[in-house]
Formats: C-alpha cells, structure tokens, sequence
C-alpha cells in the first residue's frame, strides 16, 4: 500500500503543477465558450489519476524542469525515499570488476548497520502517512455514500411525470439524480413559467455525461483529499459545468427568454439538496457569477470558437505530455561484450629495444617517436604482447625485476587495457544513440609503454604522450578522446573521457590500482569520501563515481591546485588544452567528471554524449543553460556532502 501511495504523492504533484497553470489561464480565458474552460480543469484530473502519459518535445512539465519520466511516469518522489533502500545494494557488478567477492556481504552488512536508524523513521513516516491518507480517503467515499443513499430514499415516492422527469415533495430545488438511468427531480408544483427552462439547462448536463463525470472526479479529490489544489481544481470545474450548461440552455433564447431563465436562477440559488460529487442541482455553484455570464452572453462567431478550440487543443496536448523519456544508460550484457582472457606465460618475447623488429606494426608515423631515439638503459628489454594484431604493448621488466611478477602484472596490464576497450565500445553502442564511431573503434591501436616514466598511447596511430609514472594510468580516457574525435578540447571531452573511462568502466587502471592499494586518507577528499561510506579499498563502481564527487566537492569547497592535476589543477592549466578556455574550462578534471555524471543522471546519456561529441550547443543539448545546470549541480553536491 506504501507504493500506492507514493504513487498518489507523484501524481498530486503533476497535477498540482497542471492545476496551478489552469488557474493562470482562468482569467484570459474568460470570454471562451465555458465547456472549454471546464475540459482544461479535467485534464487536471486526468493527471491526478494517470499515472503515465505520453512524453513529447513541448510539455509543461518538461519546461519547469521536472524529472524525465521513466516508463511514462514522472517520478518526483522516489521508491527509495519510501522503502529507505540506498541503490548500491540492488547494483551488481560488472565482470572483470576488482572486488573482493568475500569482502562484499561485510560492506553490506556495515552500510545496513549504519543505516538502520534512518531506514526505520522512513518507515514510520510513510507507513503513518499511508494510514492517514487511507482513513481520509475512506471518510469521503463513505460520507458521500451514505448521503447519497439517503438521498435515493427521500426519493422513493417520487411521480414520474414526464420520460425522465419525476415531482416529488422531499425536495425544494430540481437537479438530476442518478449515474447509470438518470433522472431529473422537480419539487411538487414547480412552476409552469421555469419548468422547460430548468429542463433545458438539466437535459444539457445529461446530454454532456455530467451525471458520471462529476462522481468520478469525486473520486479522485478523495484521492488527493490532502491537495488544497486538487479541491480548488473541483470547485472550478463544477461551476464551469454550470455555466456551459446555462450557455447551452440559453443559446437559442431571446432576450425576454434569458432574463426569465436568470430570475430562476437567482429564486432556485439559495436552496440546497446536492452533496459533493451528487446530484446536479440547478441553482448551485456560484449563482451570481452565473447570472452575470447569462445576461452577458452574446452567441461567439464560428472563428472565434475554432481558435479557442484550436488553442484548448494545443494546451490540453502540452499540459497532458511528459518530458522526453531519458535514454537511461544500461551496463552492457555478457552476450553484447566479448571478454578478452589474456595469457601471457610462454608467449612474451624479450628482445632488446634498438631492434626495429619490436616497433609495433603500424606504429610509426609523423609524430610518434622512433624508439631507437631513447638511450637503453643497462640490460634494457622489453616484453611484447601482440593480440590479434590489434594490440601491442611494451613493457620495461627492469622495473619489475622478477620475470614472473613481470609476467603477472603485464598480464593484468594488458587485459585491462583490451577489456576496457570492449567495454567502452560496447557501452557507447548500447547507450548512444548512433554516436559511437565504429570505424575508429574497429582501427589498429597500439599500446607502448617504453618505461616507468613515460608510455605512448597509439590511437589510429596517432601518438599521445602522458606522463604519468609507473601506474600507467589514463588509457581508458585517452581511448575516449580519439572516439569522440574532437577538433579542440574544452571541459566537456575531458570530464566525459574520464566519467566514461574511468567511472563507468570497470577496468580502469585507477580503479584497479586503487582498489588494491586502497584510499590515502590524507588526501583532502578522503573524509567526505568515506564519510559518505566508500570503501577505502575494493572499490566497485559505485565507490568510484563517490571518490571522482568527493573529489569535485572538495574543489568547490577548498579550492583547487591541492592534489594532482587530474584531481584539482584547473582543465585550462593542462598540457593536453592548447584551446582559448571557455565556460567550464576553469574546472578541475574530476569536476567536469562529477558534472557529465549529473547531466547523464538527469538528462540522459545519449544527450550527454551528443553535447560532448561537438553535435549541438549546451542550450540545445539539455534545454537549459550551462550556468544554472552548473548551479543545480553545485547544490546537489552541497546537499550530498554537507
């Protein structure tokens, strides 16, 4: 029943959304045919009662920012918020994760511990909630039950008069009764003078199924009997009802005519014999209101009502549409990925590097350094690996010393290094809509890693140099930047790189390496990390995307230049950027990271990856500009960490 609900909670606030819109145009609208009015508040109902909708480029909730629906239905309040369960623990891993399989049920064992406290208030609340919304709901329904019941026993001597009409003298006023065989009921010795006046505009309501839908819509308001807007969305609606109906009954009327159907309505207006969501009683709702708009009425011109009809359309169409669905990006499955198991014992070649043999087909062309031009150091060789021809990789085992520590950590090396690859191939396939480059991932890459100090990273032989000490980190990010094949690069390639490089992929050579050294707690990010309860060693995905936030809420609260220049130098300020800086460019690299993590989380990926590729500007890419969508990212990472 907590997921019911949430459901109602959702829908309340689509609909208050849409009720407080309506009410906008209440007034602009006011010289419209009323039954256009009256169909603009039903589309409030519809929103209080549909879950889903349709999703469409112009819609107003996509214009105030709400969240993109999944599965046609926009969620403000989440599952999570109701069942207190952190999304960690329904993720799975990836294969070819670094993660200690045994240490996994300790970490959930720890968070469930340590959230136990908070999980049970969220309990409470929304199972207290639940019980409220139920005992109200239920107090409506049977308030308007029993009423009506009593109602139909009051009524069991009426005299049928008329088809469809009845006299009784249990009642003082005429409304029409029933939702399935409706009758009109007229009080014992109506007058003749008002009777086919009343009968006009009560016929009117038959004619227009107002017996049923005002019922129904009882029975949402009692759903969202809590809304103030919902009950104001009914109120208006009801009188709109009257006074379409009395623009119906009067339309063929002469003057003399209307202003006798307005005296009746002015005798028949104080008296009361209808209940909320019963009977359609003549004179309720407004009755001075009505009686203005009666003897103010002028026929419309035919253009008039199909402008307005035109436009009720096109507003019905926007209020009712969601947002564009996000393009939710999903882990690759086994059968899309084809795993490279690497073996290296018996199979690595060790020759000395000034031989020309071992410069990896290819690999030399204008701009990549002949490998003869550096100096061997003593006993200098190399171990080489080709896979498939696809792959190449040199390795000094100098800094290794052990021919099989060599041999392990070159396995693991270049496992990563092809299983990456695939991943991330497979990964931008799956989730980009058309803008992997298939002809660049399918082209030769090479690999050389010529010592602990420096390795080339050969992408369709073009060489990248980085420096980057004996970790041999950035592989992944370097093969992003040759994909997304970019004439400069500002912030956006370079947090996209190392959000899909590094924090979506789980073969990075960070992820590994951290995961097997573990968290240096003297970093200035370690705190809010850990806080937030990463792991300080096997670190799955999910610590990662953690760890490259902590890192961007500790540039935005203590500044920059601290750490390295991956984790805080500003992006302008690296080598690899020789373009003239631009809005965002100030940031560190794991800000920009945190940043296309926040717009693939709330605008979708493929929109990501189309803004980061170069195809369209960042208005255009997520509808809103690149300050405000850097604001709300600010806040979300305040309201993480603080």
């Amino acid at each position: 029943m907590t997921e019911v609900f949430r459901t109602i909670l959702n829908m309340s606030v689509t609909g208050s959304i849409v009720a407080l819109c309506v009410a906008l145009l209440w007034m602009p609208l006011k010289k419209v045919p009323r039954w256009i009015r009256c169909a603009l508040w039903a589309v409030v109902f519809i929103r209080l009662f549909v879950p889903f909708s349709f999703s469409a480029p112009i819609s107003l909730l996509g214009s105030i920012g709400a969240p993109a629906p999944v599965n046609g239905v926009v969620t403000y309040i989440s599952a999570d918020t109701v069942q207190g369960i952190p999304d960690w623990m329904n993720e799975t891993t990836v294969p070819g994760t670094v993660l200690e399989s045994e240490l996994l049920p300790e970490r959930m064992s720890n968070a469930k511990n340590v959230q136990t406290t908070t999980d049970a208030k969220q309990t409470n609340l929304i199972a207290v909630g639940t019980a409220v919304w139920l005992s109200g709901t239920g107090l409506m329904l049977l308030y308007a039950g029993i009423q009506y019941l009593l109602l139909k026993k009051r009524l069991g001597d009426a005299v049928l008069t008329e088809p469809g009409v009845y006299e009784t003298d249990a009642v003082e006023a005429p409304f029409v009764f029933g939702i399935l065989k409706p009758r009109i009921i007229l009080p014992v010795d109506f007058p003749s003078e008002s009777r086919a006046l009343v009968l006009r505009h009560e016929r009117a309501h038959i004619a227009r199924r107002d017996h049923i839908a005002k019922p129904a819509l009882f029975i949402v308001l009692s759903l969202h009997w809590f809304n103030p807007l919902a009950w104001l969305a009914y109120r208006f609606y009801c009188e709109d009802m009257e006074a379409s109906c009395d623009e119906r009954a009067i339309r063929s009327m002469n003057r003399e005519q209307i202003a006798a159907y307005g005296e009746t309505l002015l005798r028949f207006g104080t008296r009361r014999v209808s209940f909320a969501g019963g009977p359609l009683a003549f004179g309720e709702h407004c009755t001075k209101r009505r009686i203005m708009n009666v003897l103010n009425y002028k026929k419309p011109a035919f253009w008039v009502i199909l402008v307005a009809l035109l436009a009720a359309l096109a507003t019905t169409a926007v209020l009712l549409a969601n947002p564009v669905s996000l393009n939710m990006a999903e882990e690759p499955t086994d059968d899309e990925l084809e795993y490279v198991a690497v073996r290296v014992s018996g199979d690595i070649k060790t020759e000395n590097i000034a031989n020309p043999h071992y410069v990896p087909q290819k690999a030399v062309k204008e701009g990549l350094p002949d490998l003869n031009e550096f100096e061997p150091q003593t006993s200098a060789t190399f171990l080489r690996f080709d896979l498939n021809d696809t792959l190449s990789l040199r390795l000094d085992p100098t800094a290794l010393r052990d021919q099989d520590t060599a041999e392990k950590q070159f396995s693991n090396l270049l496992e990563r290094l092809a299983n990456g690859q695939i991943y991330i191939q497979a990964y931008m396939k799956k989730n980009a809509n058309g803008y992997d480059n298939a002809e660049n991932t399918e082209k030769f890459t090479n690999y050389l890693i010529v010592n602990e100090e420096l390795y080339q990273y050969d992408v369709n032989c073009d060489a990248i140099d980085v420096q980057t000490g004996s970790d041999y980190t950035r592989c992944a990010q370097q093969y992003v930047f040759a994909l997304m094949n970019a004439k400069e690069l500002h912030w956006q390639q370079f947090g996209y790189a190392q959000y899909l490089g590094g924090v979506l992929n789980p073969f990075d050579i960070t992820q590994a390496q951290l995961a097997e050294e573990g968290i240096d707690k003297s970093k200035p990010y370690a705190q809010a990390y850990l806080e937030q309860g990463g792991s300080e060693k096997n670190l799955t995905k999910q610590d990662y995307r953690l760890l490259v936030d902590a890192m961007a809420y500790t540039c935005i609260t203590n500044g920059m230049d601290w750490g390295t220049p991956y984790e805080s130098a500003p992006i302008c300020s690296l080598e690899e950027f020789s373009a003239e800086a631009q809005d965002g460019d100030d940031m560190s690299v794991m800000m920009a990271s945190s940043f296309c993590a926040y717009l693939a989380d709330k605008y979708g990926f493929d929109k990501l990856t189309g803004f980061c590729c170069g195809n369209e500007d960042f208005k255009k890419s997520f509808g809103t500009s690149f300050s405000r969508a850097f604001e709300r990212w600010q806040e979300a990472m305040g309201k993480q960490f603080s």
